[in-house]
């Protein structure tokens, strides 16, 4: 076999293996199901003190989030969402043609009662794309625009439990919120 044919079975076996272990969205205090049925999404605040982050990473990650409260959020109990980004990792096209790369937006979603100040929701969203050669970097491609989005989504599917609107899908993901596609 050639080291091309052996390279591109290497990085396809590593994503295999990445993909069936990473979890999107992890749970740190559950959002009550009976809020969660009239949940809303009132004010929204977006920040980060990590350095990978840069300002259009957060203004994208708001306007996506303010898109999915519109669609998604629209209950009549609205709840204040505090977003903290903790790592964005952009794409090493280089990289991606050798060995494979990801890319990567994380951070911490939290749901408060804007009356009583209490937090009812708490979770961890990381958001990964990963592949290698020529469609992993078309799937890598634009980052700073799909991750937020599909952070945005994942508010949506995963913590709200709504269906995503279609209009609002990055490339790669069905209704249900889950990757339509294996990285």
């Amino acid at each position: 076999m050639s080291f091309l044919v052996v390279r591109a079975l290497a990085v396809a076996g590593v994503a295999f293996m990445l993909a069936a272990c990473h979890e999107p969205v992890r749970e740190i205090r559950a959002f009550p199901d009976v809020a969660r049925a009239q949940a809303g999404i009132g004010p929204i605040n977006v920040e980060t003190e990590a350095a990978t982050v840069n300002a259009t990473i957060v203004a994208n990650l708001k306007a996506a989030l303010e898109h999915v409260a519109q669609t998604c959020g629209n209950g009549p109990n609205k709840y204040t969402l505090d977003v903290r980004l903790e790592n964005f990792k952009g794409m090493n096209a280089a990289a991606a043609i050798l060995i494979g790369d990801s890319t990567q937006l994380a951070g911490f979603v939290r749901l408060t009662n804007p009356q009583t100040r209490e937090v009812v929701g708490e979770y961890y969203v990381d958001e990964v794309r990963a592949g290698g050669g020529l469609i992993g970097i078309a799937v890598m491609s634009g980052a700073s625009t799909t991750l937020p989005k599909a952070f945005a989504n994942r508010v949506c599917s995963d913590i709200l439990r709504r269906k995503v609107p279609a209009e609002t899908l990055p490339p790669g993901q069905n209704t249900s919120g889950e990757k339509s596609y294996k990285p």
